[in-house]
């Protein structure tokens, strides 16, 4: 999946909410008294771009990675305990490298304020999250993975099309650190202290199964 087919599909997607006049549009099945609350089960395409810095540590030498994109997916499960308020872990992973094998996955453990209002389609949210990643690739038979935390920041919003379904896109940024480096499985470090940062974009659904 390219970058290109990800940005046509969110491009798409925003064009078709515009001409259904989100701003004010109200659904009488969706958003209801202020919004669904329980178990949240949702799945995303993802487009990211990363930046690795480089570090030296003992005799190694990383040289970073400059901006790469990628595309791949995203799945959450968490719980609304009110319209406004969640907890979400997204788990998931984007291929920036196909020749390398290049890949950044992790999870994230995020907080949700949703600005639900009665009757209202459209509900926008911010996130705040932490979370673990790791980069692996691999080329001419050789392995690496840097491995450390992030704290990222979102924003999107759900177009509820029932009351318990809901069209998703939101935007992601996220800073942290990889003190630790593997090499063909074997750790050569955990003081790298590499810093990395992450955009990205996802476009999905949301499922709301224990909303009445």
């Amino acid at each position: 999946m390219t970058m290109r087919s990800l940005l046509i599909s969110a491009a798409l997607a925003g064009a078709l909410l515009g001409a259904t006049g989100l701003s004010a549009q109200t659904h009488p099945s969706a958003s209801g008294d202020g919004g669904p609350t329980g178990l949240i089960l949702g799945v995303n395409l993802t487009g990211s771009f990363v930046t690795v810095d480089g570090a030296t540590f003992e005799e190694h030498t990383f040289d970073g990675r400059g901006r790469e994109g990628g595309g791949g997916m995203q799945f959450t499960i968490g719980y609304a305990f009110t319209p406004g308020i969640g907890v979400l872990l997204h788990g998931g992973g984007v291929m920036l490298n196909e020749e390398e094998e290049r890949m950044l996955g992790g999870v994230e453990l995020a907080l949700r304020y949703s600005f639900a209002n009665s009757g209202l389609a459209l509900v926008p949210y911010m996130e705040m999250a932490l979370g673990g990643f790791a980069l692996e690739d691999s080329f001419e038979n050789r392995s690496s993975e840097l491995a450390g935390g992030s704290l990222s920041v979102a924003g999107g919003f759900n177009f509820f099309v029932t009351r318990r379904v809901a069209l998703n896109a939101d935007f992601c940024y996220n800073m942290g650190i990889f003190p630790t480096v593997s090499v063909d499985s074997r750790k050569i470090t955990d003081d790298a202290r590499m810093g990395f940062g992450s955009s990205r974009v996802n476009v999905g659904l949301n499922w709301y199964p224990m909303a009445r």
